[in-house]
């Protein structure tokens, strides 16, 4: 073989690394700015097992479909290599994190900012035990305008944390009712986030949801799901009244959470509050077939419809509880206060 022949083979083995079909691939930033990170999807498994030192970390390890380089920074027009095994894995894309690194949790597994969050790619390359971090922003569940669920049949453990100082500083926006949809026997966790008018949490099947310091509009619990709600806000949803809907053999826990809404209980749902507060001209609770509902030290604050029964063969307890309305109103239709509240 000739030189030119040589260096012409050699050129040709480069390239292909460059449109990343082998076990390497090397690609050079063109964003016109310096960039913090690297994000990399496969189209099956892989392990990363080297990479050039311009990012000191790559994010999860072991075979996985999505990671992130990251810890450093890459200026304009300069090169990042990195490889992996086996030989057949593919990239379908790759993404440059132009977004200049935060102080994050250390717990964080993952750290994504609006620009380059896409829910189904997150779903996509989850893990048991994974925490994801959202830096503050407003994400869309359902980009492009399809629909959306986070759904997974096998059950692994996924926290969704917002980074920001306040749950309004980090929004997850939906587009005709996308859901958060938790099933199987998946254990969900949102936190320090807000949860706009059609993104709503459904949880069904036996899995286990908790909601912490989270503002929202629309839960739903089905079947034999477990729901946790704590220091979190419930605001009315446009269109229905009804923010908290719980029905079938559901076991719910609400601690420190303020209604701006209904609360609906029907089937064998057995719901406890503690702490929780009823405000707004919408404030209410609907109790129907054999629910079970109990409240300590909990208060409504306004002139709202109280507790309403429907076919109602359950059972309402408590204690320590107040009724603080500007004008009591009892006596709409079949409203009722349950064991425990003292109207002062």
């Amino acid at each position: 073989m000739t030189r030119r022949g040589l260096l012409a083979w050699v050129l040709v083995l480069s390239l292909a690394g460059v449109v990343a079909q082998g076990a390497t691939a090397s690609y050079r930033n063109r964003t016109g700015r310096t960039v913090y990170g690297l994000r990399v999807l496969f189209r099956s498994s892989v392990e990363i097992t080297e990479y050039d030192n311009a990012f000191s970390t790559v994010e999860p390890t072991g075979r996985r479909k999505e990671f992130i380089f990251s810890g450093g920074s890459l200026e304009y027009l300069s090169a990042f290599s990195f490889s992996w095994t086996p030989e057949s894995g593919e990239i379908r894309r790759h993404e440059w994190l132009t977004a200049p690194p935060v102080e994050v949790d250390p717990a964080c597994s993952v750290t994504y900012g609006p620009s380059y969050f896409d829910m189904q790619r997150v779903y996509e390359g989850i893990w048991d035990g994974i925490m994801i971090c959202l830096e503050p922003g407003t994400y869309d569940l359902a980009a492009g305008g399809y629909y959306r669920e986070w759904a997974h049949a096998s059950g692994p453990a996924v926290t969704i944390r917002g980074l920001g100082e306040s749950p309004e500083d980090v929004v997850l926006r939906g587009a005709q009712y996308a859901q958060i949809f938790s099933s199987g026997e998946m254990v969900l966790t949102l936190e320090n986030l807000t949860l706009d008018e059609y993104a709503i949490v459904t949880v069904s099947g036996s899995a286990h949801a908790t909601l912490r310091n989270v503002t929202m509009r629309s839960v739903r619990v089905l079947e034999r799901g477990t729901l946790e709600i704590i220091d979190s806000t419930i605001l009315r949803p446009p269109g229905f009244a009804t923010g908290l809907s719980l029905g079938g053999s559901t076991t719910t826990t609400i601690v420190g959470t303020t209604f701006e809404v209904k609360l609906a209980a029907s089937g064998n749902a057995m719901v406890t509050l503690t702490e929780c507060s009823f405000v707004g001209p919408w404030t209410g609770i609907t109790v129907q077939q054999t629910a079970d509902l109990a409240f300590y030290n909990c208060s409504m604050d306004s002139a709202g419809t109280g507790i309403r029964l429907g076919d109602f063969t359950g059972t309402i307890s408590g204690s320590g509880n107040r009724i603080e309305p500007d004008e009591l109103r009892p006596g709409i239709d079949d409203d009722v206060w349950p064991i425990g509240f003292l109207v002062p």
